[in-house]
Order: structure tokens, then sequence, then C-alpha cells
């Protein structure tokens, strides 16, 4: 009796899997490297699901038809992490950009927002400062920007000189990866690492 009901448990939850679909997304640099250790949170209206990517920088959800929710993605700095891909270079590229002297440097919008440290748009000696604050270890953590930002892989921002980190560049519904209108990559971006110097795995 006890394996009948083992079997009808086992194949009732095998169909259950069958109707699921598998909502996956890689997670990389501007340069084409994945990030690890990327927390990637699912919340939906019932519930909330966590995945951890590894060297691959790759996530994936397991998830019901009709669930709806908003897929986002944080990664934790504490540490020795704080100063990873931060240098003095950094804050010499921002101010080129402060003073607009960077024909031929050839920004890309993500280094742009690499260097907007407090995410206003614009470049200033206040995120010049900040960076200054965190390799001088004054501080550990910028204003009104995490460590890492993360944008949709597609995105395309309405002003791309002076472009701003905001929830729908960041995140994105599950509903429009299951209907394919957007896809479930993202681009991170170290914060205050303009000249792109992180290193995104071990």
């Amino acid at each position: 009796m006890k394996q009948l009901i083992v079997f009808t448990l086992l194949f009732i939850f095998s169909q259950q899997l069958a109707y699921c679909q598998m909502i996956t997304g890689a997670i990389h640099t501007e340069n084409s490297e994945p990030i690890q250790d990327v927390v990637v949170t699912l919340s939906t209206p019932t519930d909330t699901f966590t995945y951890l990517t590894g060297i691959e920088g790759v996530y994936q959800f397991m998830v019901a038809p009709g669930t709806t929710g908003t897929i986002s993605l944080h990664r934790p700095t504490t540490g020795q992490e704080i100063f990873n891909g931060l240098s003095p270079y950094d804050y010499v590229l921002i101010q080129y950009l402060i003073v607009g002297n960077y024909t031929g440097l050839n920004f890309s919008v993500y280094q742009i927002l690499a260097g907007d440290t407090n995410n206003d748009g614009y470049w200033s000696t206040y995120d010049v400062t900040q960076i200054k604050a965190l390799l001088l270890q004054t501080e550990s953590s910028y204003v009104n920007s995490p460590h890492w930002k993360f944008i949709q892989d597609a995105y395309e921002f309405d002003d791309p000189e002076h472009p701003i980190l905001t929830e729908e560049a960041s995140s994105v519904q599950l509903t429009d990866i299951i209907n394919g209108t957007k896809s479930g990559n993202f681009i991170g971006i170290r914060t205050g690492d303009v000249n792109g110097s992180v290193i995104p795995h071990d």
C-alpha cells in the first residue's frame, strides 16, 4: 500500500513538472565575463525564491503556468570585495567625464553608469569623492547606489548620455520572459569601476 502511495505521489509530481516552465538567464559584464555570487530573486504574489549564480553566471527557476512575478538581482559586497575593480584610475576617468573631455575614449552607457556613483544621471566631484572614500576605507558603501548595478541586456535608455538606474531597467517581469518579449539576461556593472577591471568570478 505504501509503495502505491509513493508511486502515485511521484506520478502526480512528474505530471506537475511536465507542465512547469524553466526560466533561465545569464548574468555577465559588459566584456561578456560571467558574474558569480549574484543573488537572483523571483518574487511572486505568494512566494519568494532565490538562486545564487555559480562560476558560469547562470540562474534558473521552475515556474508553474500562469505564474506572475518579478526577477531582480543583487550581489553582496563586503570585506575585500569592496575594492574589487576600484582604483585611482577610475576616478581619473570620471574627471574626464565631468569636464566632458572624453573625445576618442568612447565611453559606453555601462561605463557612464559605473561612474555615476550616486545614480543621479550626472557626473560630479561628488562621484569622485565617493570612490576615494571607499578606497581610503572611510566609507563602505555608496549614497543612493548599490555596489553592483544590473541592467537588462537589451534595455535602451531614453538618454544614453545620462542613464539612470531604475527598477524598470534593473528588473524584469516574469510574464515578459515567458511571452518572449524580453530576455532574462542581465549585464552587471561594478559601481565605480569605469575601466572594467573588476574580477567577477573566482
